[in-house]
C-alpha cells in the first residue's frame, strides 16, 4: 500500500540550501521543506506537498501561494520557470545577493575557524542582458509551457528543461542577451522551418540541426556559429547565407560538424563561413581575439571587476613569478602581466592555449607562457624545478575543483600566497581541506557574475603558514 504524502499548511519559508533550494523554517521530526527556489523564496508563506522524502528533507511542490516574501518582484521573462535560466527573477537583486552570502557561508561550515567573508556578495554591474555567449539547442522535443498547446508543432529552438535533458523550451524571447540575439534566434528558426530542415532529436541521435551559439561582444560585434550533425551545404547557405545577407550587425559566421551523441562541440571541426574570422572583448586596456570554440567569461562586465579584485589579493611588488592554472585563453595571466616578472599559464585544452598565445601576442605581451595537457600531468616536482618555483599561484578550475594530485603538487611548488578563484563554492570547501595543511586563508569574498541565478564566483586568498617550509623539500610523482 502507497504511503500516503503530507502536506503542509501554513509553511514558512526561511532558508536557502548551498544548492539553492528554499528551506521551511520549521522541522518535521528531523527535516525540514526544501522547495526549488525558482517556486519559493525565503519569507514564504505556502501550502505544499511532499513530492518525496530524502534523508534530511522533503522535498515538496508548491499547491498555494498564501503570502509573498518582502523580498518576492514581478519576473519579466515569459518562459519564467519553464527554461530554468533565471530561476530567481522573482526576487530581487538586493535579496539574491543576500541568498549567495548565505550559499557561500554554507558551503564552507566545515572551517569553522576561517574569517567571516568580506560583504557583501560584489554585485554584477548589469543584472539582465550581461551575457556575451548563449547556446540554443534545436529539438524535435518541444517543451509545452501551455498544456492546450500540445498537439503543435513538436519542433523547437531555446533551452532545455531543468532536469529534463530532452526536452527544449521553444524561447522566443530571452533577457540574458541584447535584442540582437533574439531577432537572430527567431530568424533562424524560421529559415529552418520555411526549409524543412530536420531538427535535431536528443534521445534518437539523429537530425541536421543542433545548435545555434550567439556571441555578443562588448565591442558591439557578433559571432554566429550553427551546429550540425553532419555536413550539408544547402542547409548551411540556406541559413547562414540569409544571416549574412539580412544582418549586417553580424561580424563572423561559422558552421560546426558535430556527429557525436553528445552535444559538447568544442573539440569538433569549426569552419569559417563567412565575415571575421574572430571577435574581439575588451578587459581594461586588455584585447583577448575569440574563436568560435574559444572559452571566455560570459559576464564581461563583472569580468573586470573580479580580475582587478584578483590583483588586489595578490598583491603584486612587481617581481613575482606567477602560476595560473587552468587559464584557459590565458585572460587572467594576460590582464595581470604587467604587474609581475613573469606569468605561466597552464590550461587542458590546446587549441584554448593557442588562443592564449594569439592573445599575448595582440596585446604585445612577452612575459606570459603557455602550456597544454592534462594539468596533474603537467604541473609535477620537474616542471617546478624546469620553471621555477612560483611566488604566487592563481587557480580558477573547472566545477568539480581541483585533482587531488594538483593540491598536492600545489603544496609542494611552497608559493607564499594562493588566490583561489572558484566557480563552486561546495569544492572549494571541499579542496580547502587539502591547502589549509600548509596555507591559511586570510579573506575572500563572493562575486556574482551570474545574475538572477543561484551561481557564485569565490575569490579567496591564502598565505602559506611559516611552519609549512618543510612542504616544499619533499617529492611528489
Amino acid at each position: 500500500m502507497a504511503r500516503t504524502k503530507k502536506r503542509f499548511e501554513q509553511l514558512r519559508m526561511s532558508d536557502i540550501t548551498v544548492k539553492g533550494q528554499t528551506l521551511s523554517a520549521d522541522f518535521f521530526g528531523e527535516r525540514r521543506v526544501r522547495v526549488d527556489s525558482s517556486v519559493l523564496i525565503p519569507g514564504d508563506l505556502a501550502t505544499v506537498e511532499e513530492i518525496r522524502r530524502r534523508k534530511d528533507a522533503f522535498d515538496g511542490r508548491l499547491v498555494e501561494l498564501i503570502e509573498a516574501s518582502p523580498d518576492r518582484t514581478e519576473p519579466w521573462c515569459p518562459h519564467f520557470r519553464s527554461c530554468g535560466g533565471c530561476s530567481w527573477q522573482h526576487a530581487s537583486y538586493e535579496a539574491q545577493l543576500r541568498y549567495k552570502g548565505i550559499i557561500l557561508r554554507k558551503a564552507l561550515a566545515d572551517h569553522e575557524d576561517l574569517p567571516s567573508p568580506e560583504a557583501p556578495v560584489l554585485p554584477s554591474p548589469r543584472t539582465i542582458r550581461y551575457r556575451n555567449k548563449l547556446e540554443y539547442s534545436f529539438s524535435t522535443r518541444r517543451w509545452f509551457e501551455d498544456p492546450d498547446a500540445a498537439g503543435e508543432d513538436r519542433r523547437a529552438l531555446g533551452f532545455f528543461v531543468p532536469r529534463q535533458n530532452n526536452r527544449v523550451v521553444d524561447i522566443r524571447e530571452c533577457f540574458h542577451q541584447e535584442d540582437i540575439s533574439d531577432r537572430l534566434r527567431n530568424r533562424v528558426r524560421e529559415l529552418a522551418l520555411e526549409g524543412g530542415w530536420s531538427f535535431h532529436d536528443p534521445v534518437e541521435h539523429r537530425g541536421l540541426l543542433r545548435t545555434l551559439v550567439i556571441r555578443v561582444t562588448g565591442t558591439g560585434e557578433v559571432m554566429v556559429t550553427l551546429v550540425l550533425y553532419e555536413k550539408l551545404d544547402e542547409a548551411v547557405d540556406a541559413i547562414l547565407g540569409k544571416i549574412r545577407d539580412e544582418f549586417p550587425e553580424v561580424s563572423s559566421l561559422y558552421y560546426v560538424i558535430n556527429g557525436k551523441m553528445n552535444d559538447a562541440y568544442g573539440d569538433c571541426p569549426a569552419h569559417h563561413y563567412a565575415g571575421e574570422t574572430a571577435v574581439y572583448e575588451c578587459l581594461g586596456e586588455k584585447r583577448f581575439r575569440i574563436g568560435p570554440q574559444s572559452f571566455f567569461q560570459v559576464n564581461p562586465a563583472q569580468t573586470l571587476r573580479l580580475y582587478d579584485l584578483i590583483g588586489e589579493y595578490a598583491n603584486f611588488r612587481g617581481d613575482e613569478l606567477v602560476y595560473d592554472l587552468y587559464t584557459g585563453t590565458g585572460s587572467i595571466a594576460l590582464f595581470l602581466a604587467d604587474r609581475v616578472k613573469k606569468v605561466i599559464g597552464v590550461e587542458y585544452v590546446e587549441s584554448t592555449v593557442a588562443d592564449a598565445r594569439i592573445n599575448a601576442g595582440l596585446n604585445d605581451i612577452r612575459n606570459c607562457e603557455f602550456h597544454s595537457g592534462d594539468m596533474k600531468d603537467i604541473l609535477t616536482s620537474g616542471f617546478l624545478e624546469e620553471k621555477g618555483r612560483p611566488d604566487v599561484l592563481i587557480c580558477d578550475p573547472p566545477r568539480a575543483g581541483m585533482h587531488p594530485d594538483v593540491l598536492e603538487t600545489i603544496l609542494f611548488s611552497g608559493a607564499e600566497r594562493l588566490v583561489y578563484v572558484s566557480c563552486n563554492p561546495v569544492s572549494l570547501g571541499r579542496d580547502l581541506k587539502t591547502l589549509r595543511r600548509n596555507y591559511r586563508v586570510l579573506r575572500y569574498r563572493g562575486v556574482d557574475m551570474s545574475p538572477q541565478t543561484p551561481h557564485l564566483e569565490t575569490v579567496m586568498l591564502l598565505e602559506r603558514k611559516s611552519d609549512s617550509g618543510d612542504a616544499i623539500h619533499g617529492t611528489i610523482n
